[in-house]
């Protein structure tokens, strides 16, 4: 399983926002979410991790909430896995970056964020993150 460690080179790429197939969430349900996953905990209390099926493209939800999803996805040929504190900070640049007023007056967020780092063997990485609607 690919395991993300400090060393590799952490210059995501993008984010992309506005990505098709994703339907855009509620602000405040996509913090939600960050703040479940920033609160995982191993049986040891340390941050727990999150893991992605081998893809390529392949994308599992690390955390849903209300209505608002964030998936970790993978590209590599095998598992791949990575402190889920990493998928939290990679949504809160999406959070960031690709929020903004639509329906309503309603703050949204949709978007995609690619870790652009290397891995042992010259691997393309842990993944990337995607944030937007879901049914929990």
């Amino acid at each position: 399983m690919a395991h993300f460690q400090a060393g590799y080179n952490m210059t995501p790429r993008g984010p992309l926002c506005n990505i098709p197939d994703y339907t855009r969430a509620r602000q405040q349900w996509v913090a939600d979410a960050i703040q479940d996953l920033r609160g995982r905990k191993d049986d040891e209390g340390n941050p727990a991790q999150c893991t992605a099926g081998a893809g390529p493209a392949h994308c599992d939800i690390a955390a849903c909430q209300h209505h608002a999803a964030i998936w970790f996805c993978n590209d590599n040929t095998s598992p791949s896995s990575t402190s889920c504190n990493t998928i939290a900070d990679y949504a809160q640049v999406i959070y960031d970056k690709c929020s903004y007023k639509w329906h309503k007056g309603k703050h949204w967020t949709q978007g995609q964020l690619f870790d652009a780092g290397s891995g042992p063997g010259g691997s393309g990485g842990w993944g990337n993150v995607v944030v937007g609607y879901h049914k929990c």
